[in-house]
């Protein structure tokens, strides 16, 4: 028999009159229940103590079960700011894509406007900032 099922079977006798004499023979044979027995009898006598184990064991519960929810609230806190931070920056880095397009078809539009004007490609890249690959190839599609 495993210790966890002689501890049940232990808490099944503990109030059961038809056991009492095997009760009686396990509590001889092993100390661990011979001294929960002790405890028990002891608390069970004293409503004093019995009342303060309660209120012993209610305060850890709560403690535990306080602690549990303070990290589930923490979690979840943690969860939602790293979503509101993850938006935000996506917001941030779509408006400097969106800009920088922008900015870059402005250059093209430019670089048409001067080269139809008959500007060198000299001249064009000095004005837009683009390559003179890039001016080319514009040169070569739109013109």
């Amino acid at each position: 028999m495993s210790n966890a099922e002689r501890w049940a079977f232990y808490l099944k006798c503990i109030d059961n009159p038809d056991y009492e004499k095997t009760f009686l023979e396990l509590i001889e044979r092993e100390e661990a229940f011979k001294v929960a027995t002790n405890a028990l009898t002891s608390i069970s006598k004293n409503e004093q103590e019995r009342y303060n184990l309660f209120a012993r064991q209610k305060a850890e519960n709560d403690y535990i079960h306080d602690m549990t929810m303070s990290k589930e609230i923490g979690k979840k806190e943690g969860r939602e700011e790293g979503i509101q931070e993850g938006r935000e920056e996506g917001i941030q880095q779509g408006l400097q894509q969106g800009l920088q397009q922008g900015a870059l078809k402005k250059a093209f539009e430019n670089a048409i406007n001067a080269l139809k004007i008959g500007l060198s490609i000299k001249d064009v890249e000095k004005i837009t900032g683009l390559t003179e690959q890039q001016i080319n190839d514009l040169k070569n599609e739109k013109m």
